[in-house]
């Protein structure tokens, strides 16, 4: 499964759930591969930050973090 994302956009923020979902049904069968479509004012920067945590496997953990402190 391939999920263009922005980390800055709400919509991405509330079909996160769903992926996550999704993945931890079929932990065998689905590939999530994240693609950035970084469209929303600053999402290039929470790329950059989100690459970085990635580079030390803490990826998950990041994204987490910044779609839980985006606005409602």
């Amino acid at each position: 499964m391939v999920e263009f994302s922005d980390p800055a956009c709400e919509t991405c923020r509330a079909f996160y759930p769903l992926v996550k979902e999704l993945m931890a049904q079929y932990p065998t069968q689905v590939r999530l591969v994240i693609r950035y479509a970084p469209f929303h004012q600053g999402s290039d920067q929470v790329v950059k930050l989100l690459e970085a945590a990635r580079r030390q496997d803490k990826y998950v953990a990041v994204m987490e973090a910044v779609l839980k402190a985006q606005p409602i």
